[in-house]
């Protein structure tokens, strides 16, 4: 991610520890994504080794491309509630 937007100049990188609220949103978004996939298998009969195993792989797939979003929410978050104008 750069750290600067090409644009408004927005400096993207924070103090330490400013995007675990980003890691939070990521998560909120892979559950949403891999909760009705998990549940549809156990319902449809699966196995569970082949429930855990899909449902691994869809989050190991899923969780890079989700970061990226979650640090834009993140952001968004931060700059409407402590720069309202």
């Amino acid at each position: 991610m750069k750290s600067h937007c090409p644009v408004c100049e927005f400096k993207y990188e924070r103090e330490e520890g400013y995007y675990t609220g980003a890691m939070f949103i990521n998560w909120f978004f892979a559950v949403f994504l891999i909760g009705p996939v998990w549940v549809s298998m156990l319902l449809t009969g699966q196995s569970p080794w082949l429930t855990v195993i899909v449902t691994t792989v869809l989050l190991l797939l899923c969780t890079p491309l989700f970061f990226r979003y979650s640090r834009v929410l993140w952001l968004y978050f931060d700059y409407y509630i402590f720069h309202p104008e």
